[in-house]
């Protein structure tokens, strides 16, 4: 759910202008950006599943990344370090309010993820939280695309009122990454390897999140 997870960063960033886009988008895709990284090295694991051509989604054992403590975690981490950062560059409102809303991306990707991910065996014997959406996959999409573009009116809105730059920038990036992601949900064939994915997706994450950070400019601006 890459565009879903964007359309949960642009809803939270109507909440507050001072608030920079791009570390809203990085809070939203953290998870998964530690998810690849951790691939990578070895320590969590995705497959490519026979049937892919059919379903279109991946399997994964991610309970490092991924799971509901996990999520938790980072989403406290990521509100403590904002307060840190911001100690010197706005007052205590602004630095409540910005870690608040940046632990808040963080936090729902977890959600988000529950209700398309299908529920994943672990090798304790457990199960990761999963509804499973993604077997419904036209259902997904809708509802996916309605997060993305829903997202993007409320920051539109927000942005036009505040005179915010570089809209058209962060436009046409959703568009993008909308495109990109039913297209991967419905045509695309299986990928090459797991490892493809991860250097692809990892650079997809980090490069969205610097495109809306420079489309938007410096703090206060958007």
């Amino acid at each position: 759910m890459w565009a879903g997870h964007l359309g949960a960063a642009l809803a939270l960033k109507r909440a507050d202008r001072e608030l920079d886009l791009g570390w809203l988008f990085l809070g939203a895709q953290l998870q998964d950006v530690i998810l690849w990284v951790l691939v990578l090295a070895g320590v969590e694991h995705v497959t490519i599943p026979a049937d892919y051509a059919t379903r279109h989604y991946l399997h994964f054992d991610f309970p490092y990344s991924h799971s509901l403590p996990a999520s938790v975690v980072l989403a406290l981490l990521t509100a403590m370090v904002t307060l840190l950062v911001a100690r010197r560059r706005a007052d205590g409102r602004r630095r409540w309010r910005a870690a608040g809303l940046l632990a808040a991306a963080v936090f729902s990707h977890f959600v988000l993820d529950v209700i398309v991910h299908p529920a994943e065996p672990l090798p304790d014997g457990n199960s990761t939280i999963g509804m499973g959406l993604w077997d419904a996959m036209p259902l997904a999409i809708a509802i996916e695309l309605a997060l993305t573009f829903g997202g993007l009116a409320l920051w539109r809105r927000g942005a036009s009122r505040n005179g915010c730059g570089g809209i058209r920038g962060v436009i046409v990036l959703v568009v993008v990454v909308a495109a990109l992601t039913v297209t991967g949900m419905t045509v695309a064939p299986a990928p090459s390897s797991v490892r493809a994915v991860a250097v692809t997706s990892l650079i997809s994450a980090l490069a969205a999140s610097a495109i809306a950070a420079s489309s938007i400019g410096r703090l206060g601006r958007g």
